[in-house]
């Protein structure tokens, strides 16, 4: 719980000849974590309630109806890594329940076509530092994730350009912030319909069902999209529920729906990554990547591809002349 965990472990590294770190958990995703579950060389030891002679299954039921915040019982009671940590923005459960509904889909040849929709694509720019990201949008089936890493702004375009055609997607959208101004000017001149998108930027005019407008309800455009990916995975959710039992959850139409690919377990683990938080002014905000580096979260770089790609397009100003007065 600690801010910069990972700059404490470097300073730690050389300070002493043993270090003993005790915690409850927060999230699967901070080097506490890492030690717990990968680091051979760590000797890890839980004390849960259950050892503890003053404590019985009645003093456990009394405590989880008396906390109910299940990432609390998730932290406190149970040492659940997964459930317990931050409010994240897409919960776990409901990526697995995309992943498995695309497969059912396919096994009963219900898959809906990619050659029905006229597909968008997103790219996030690591400028060499961090991964370069690409994956294309069919409705609601999620192309496959290609990341590589090349600090060659012309190169990166010129990828991303092949990518776009060979998925023959009618819009590339990229960060166009920070290196991504220099993938911008490159792509001017590759035969690639391609718009810039900074996600600092205000929200839009749209309506949600609570009645409320984009530009009231979020801080800035990352949130709007991000409430649509996390909008979009809860009614996936919802209908592999259905499914499964008419009872629960509730039933969708498939373009309502996100259906993400299996094959990459980094990126599915990074669309649970970043929290949310409502603002004073009643704004949701979500968790910047500085945010996430105060508790040793790496940048989501390939979720932000698919952040891209669900963004809405704005088509630029036009400018033209009129006479009289209006």
């Amino acid at each position: 719980f600690i801010d910069r965990p990972e700059a404490v472990d470097a300073a730690l590294s050389q300070n002493c000849n043993m270090r003993i770190d005790i915690s409850t958990p927060n999230g699967p995703t901070n080097p506490f974590a890492d030690k717990w579950f990968h680091n051979e060389a760590v000797k890890a030891f839980a004390f849960h309630w259950t050892q503890d002679p003053r404590k019985s299954q009645e003093w456990y039921n009394g405590e989880k109806k008396r906390l109910q915040d299940p990432r609390v019982i998730a932290q406190e009671l149970d040492l659940d890594f997964d459930t317990s940590g931050e409010e994240s923005t897409i919960r776990q459960e409901w990526v697995t329940s995309s992943t498995t509904l695309r497969k059912y889909l396919q096994q009963e040849g219900l898959l809906p076509s990619k050659g029905n929709y006229t597909p968008v694509a997103g790219a996030d720019i690591g400028g060499g530092v961090a991964e370069n990201t690409y994956v294309a949008l069919y409705g609601p089936v999620v192309g496959d994730l290609v990341s590589w890493v090349d600090g060659d702004t012309t190169r990166t375009a010129e990828k991303l350009s092949r990518l776009a055609s060979q998925d023959q997607v009618s819009r590339l959208k990229f960060d166009s912030i920070g290196v991504g101004k220099g993938v911008a000017s490159s792509l001017k001149r590759l035969p690639v319909l391609s718009s810039g998108i900074n996600v600092g930027n205000s929200p839009t005019l749209a309506m949600w069902p609570d009645g409320r407008r984009s530009k009231d309800k979020f801080r800035n455009l990352k949130a709007e999209i991000w409430w649509t990916l996390r909008d979009r995975l809860r009614k996936t959710h919802e209908h592999w529920c259905w499914l499964n039992d008419p009872t629960t959850g509730a039933q969708y139409n498939l373009d309502e729906l996100l259906l993400l690919p299996d094959n990459d377990p980094d990126f599915l683990l990074q669309l649970t990554l970043p929290g949310y938080k409502i603002l004073d002014t009643g704004k949701i905000a979500i968790e910047s990547k500085d945010e996430l580096a105060r508790r040793g979260v790496k940048s989501p770089d390939r979720a932000e591809a698919l952040i891209i790609a669900l963004a809405p397009f704005r088509r630029p100003a036009t400018f033209g002349s009129t006479s009289g007065m209006v």
